[in-house]
């Protein structure tokens, strides 16, 4: 084994006794957790947990209170609670080093329809992998995730974009196919978003035709999909919330584009203000 890879194996390896702890402590105030990203394709889909580097291990609170876990949290030596906010806390393990993002949703608020209700018909508990006490999304819940969370984050401008290996090694070694992901994307109102996605990774490589195929989109809604993705990244140069705006108009609710639209601009006028030093 190569040092890259002994790395990635020693991080997961963390991360996941990490999580797997923090289940147990907030088991004693009924939360409930459920892990995803790169530490849940690690451990359930690769065939190696040394299947790429993460910094940290990504946990959502799948039942329960994520108050009352953020207290929980405070009132154990073991965890270091770095920064809160309404939507995470981020904690260190003293025990193992490890990062923990503790998430109180897996996609902002009126962002498609996924919630925990949802999540939780289709997750199951992998006790191989994350004992007795964490559940894992089936693949298409972690598909879904991943395309989400690539267009939220500017078409893959922002954060980790990477979606071409993790979607690839869903399709290899999960089963992936594109109608079914688009059926889950359809159900949780992310079918544009999905459109918009596959749009934007067929322009660069069209073995992502049949993903965006898939989504069912006429030949207009194709064309507007890919004048929407260039002015995304566009937008991306200038601010992450105004690009962030454009992935919001594209969404499969508009009384959810109208109220989320709405705080995305506010958002992004208070940040200019800072910019320019008038707030």
């Amino acid at each position: 084994m190569d040092a890259e890879r002994a790395t990635n194996w020693v991080q997961a390896e963390r991360g996941r006794a990490a999580v797997i702890a923090l289940a147990e402590d907030l088991a004693a105030v009924d939360v409930t957790l459920l892990v995803f990203k790169g530490l849940h394709l690690s451990f359930c889909v690769a065939p190696s947990p040394d299947y790429r580097f993460a910094r940290d291990a990504d946990a959502l609170v799948l039942s329960g209170s994520f108050e009352r876990a953020g207290a929980r949290i405070r009132a154990l030596s073991r965890w270091h609670l770095d920064d809160t906010n309404v939507s995470a806390h981020w904690l260190t393990d003293r025990e193992t080093g490890a990062h923990v993002d503790l998430h109180k949703r897996v996609l902002p608020p009126r962002f498609g329809s996924l919630g925990r209700d949802a999540l939780r018909s289709h997750a199951r508990v992998d006790r191989a992998a994350f004992g007795s006490r964490v559940l894992v999304p089936d693949t298409l819940d972690a598909a879904v995730f991943t395309v989400a969370n690539y267009a939220k984050d500017s078409l893959g401008n922002f954060g980790s974009p990477n979606i071409r290996a993790d979607l690839g090694l869903m399709e290899r070694f999960g089963g992936l196919e594109p109608r079914d992901l688009a059926a889950r994307l359809a159900a949780y109102e992310l079918r544009r978003v999905g459109l918009l996605t596959f749009t934007h990774l067929a322009a660069e490589d069209r073995a992502w035709e049949r993903y965006r195929d898939a989504c069912a989109a006429s030949a207009a809604e194709q064309l507007l999909a890919a004048a929407v993705s260039r002015t995304i990244v566009d937008f991306a140069g200038r601010s992450e919330r105004l690009s962030f705006l454009v992935v919001r108009l594209v969404g499969d609710t508009p009384g959810n584009v109208l109220s989320s639209g709405s705080l995305a601009v506010a958002r992004f006028v208070r940040d200019f203000m800072r910019l320019r030093g008038l707030a």
